[in-house]
């Protein structure tokens, strides 16, 4: 998690650019933060996989606290 965007792991490449619409949803609740971005960076490989940078474009402030908040209850 970052202040602007997110990061996960991707079994494959995503070109820089590429607009997703993503559903998280926390494994102790049933809330799901639906939230909008647009790929920033993506390295890797096809043997480890890639890491995917991702800037929110379009997220409320309860959404993103929402995700920080999951984000920290795992940590």
């Amino acid at each position: 998690m970052r202040e602007g965007g997110i990061e996960f792991h991707s079994e494959k490449e995503v070109c820089l650019y590429t607009e997703m619409h993503l559903r998280v949803q926390g494994s102790e609740s049933n809330k799901t933060i639906l939230f909008n971005g647009v790929v920033v960076g993506c390295t890797g490989n096809k043997h480890q996989g890639f890491q995917v940078s991702l800037a929110f474009t379009n997220i409320t402030k309860e959404a993103q606290l929402s995700l920080f908040e999951m984000y920290w209850a795992q940590m």
